[in-house]
């Protein structure tokens, strides 16, 4: 009969348990997510895809663009509690467009820091558009339209 007890009790354990969503953040809390983009550029029309990685904590915002071969191209670290970024571009074409991907990081700090709840909203020159909640109610999908730009994001993996 114990045997049996401890059997249940292990088999319990064992069930799988939902995943606890962290608190804290905004409209996406604190964790790890990994995301497809794809950015039309407006003018001179062009499409760049890449893929990246933003770790959002209490205190830091930090942005990695990968290329499709999944080497870093660029880095953005961002202290929220003091303001100082700290920013690496490893391609030529990066550094001498460094303004354009400073204005990207700037949609994607509005994105994690917006209000919870808040699935389409303005900043700035910029619509977000949030859809595709998964079973965490985490959005997989963006949509940002902007005079210079329209962004497609998908979340592909996330971690708390």
């Amino acid at each position: 009969m114990k045997t049996l007890i401890a059997c249940c009790l292990l088999l319990a354990g064992c069930v799988s348990q939902p995943v606890k969503i962290p608190e804290g953040g905004g409209l996406y809390p604190f964790g790890k997510y990994q995301h497809d983009v794809k950015i039309k550029v407006l003018t001179p029309p062009r499409t760049m895809e890449m893929r990246g990685v933003v770790s959002y904590t209490a205190d830091s915002l930090k942005v990695v663009g990968l290329s499709s071969f999944g080497t870093t191209v660029f880095r953005i670290d961002e202290n929220l509690n003091t303001g100082e970024i700290t920013k690496d571009f490893y391609m030529d074409i990066i550094r001498k467009n460094e303004d354009k991907f400073m204005e990207f990081y700037k949609l994607v700090r509005e994105l994690m820091t917006a209000p919870k709840g808040e699935t389409d909203f303005k900043r700035g020159d910029a619509h977000f558009v949030l859809s595709d909640p998964d079973e965490n109610g985490i959005f997989t999908t963006v949509h940002v339209d902007h005079p210079q730009f329209i962004l497609d994001i998908d979340v592909t993996d996330y971690e708390f």
